[in-house]
């Protein structure tokens, strides 16, 4: 005679014993699109000193130059605290309807990829008052109803905290123009402005 056992009943009767397979959590990872994240959670305080750590990052400098039918934007990024800032990365904005995009990052071992009208630079770690600068280049606008409309934006962060992170970000615009007037509405955010 055989003796048939619903399997929802099997299955709680299976759950109760020790060679039922229990499904375990995965670890939570902390990995950014750059890497793996190497500052702790309990980041605020340092090892050996009881101390809050902080990094005072800054886009200390976003200059755009006209080179004829190209345009170049150089930027730089400083960190002015004592703390090594972990993890930095710089996030760059391009302008509309450009080609022949090209960045350059010197002699600096520093991974960078671009998507779409954006660049993510990922810098690693940054020292008190070592400026790093960073040269993009691409075509002038192409399309004649963007023509004269090139802007730049600059954002820099890190995992180590930033208790100003205001001067964080810089940006550019070409205001010289008929073309650039959205942009005119915002100049007191805009640091510098036309080529």
């Amino acid at each position: 005679m055989k003796i048939l056992v619903p399997s929802v009943l099997l299955m709680a009767l299976l759950s109760q014993h020790s060679f039922a397979q229990k499904a375990k959590p995965k670890p939570h990872a902390q990995v950014s699109a750059c890497g793996k994240c190497t500052v702790p959670d309990a980041y605020s305080e340092k090892d050996s000193e009881k101390e809050i750590a902080a990094t005072d990052l800054s886009v200390e400098q976003l200059e755009v130059k006209d080179e004829g039918t190209f345009v170049s934007a150089s930027i730089t990024i400083l960190n002015r605290f004592d703390d090594t800032a972990h993890e930095v990365e710089l996030i760059v904005t391009l302008p509309v309807n450009v080609k022949d995009i090209s960045a350059s990052v010197g002699s600096h071992d520093i991974s960078f990829k671009r998507c779409g009208a954006r660049y993510k630079f990922c810098i690693g770690t940054l020292d008190k008052n070592k400026p790093l600068t960073i040269t993009i280049k691409t075509s002038k606008c192409l399309a004649a109803n963007y023509a004269g409309w090139e802007s730049f934006g600059a954002f820099v962060s890190a995992s180590t905290p930033d208790p100003c992170p205001i001067n964080n970000y810089k940006g550019w615009a070409n205001t010289n123009t008929a073309n650039s007037n959205l942009c005119k509405e915002y100049i007191p955010n805009i640091i510098k402005t036309g080529f």
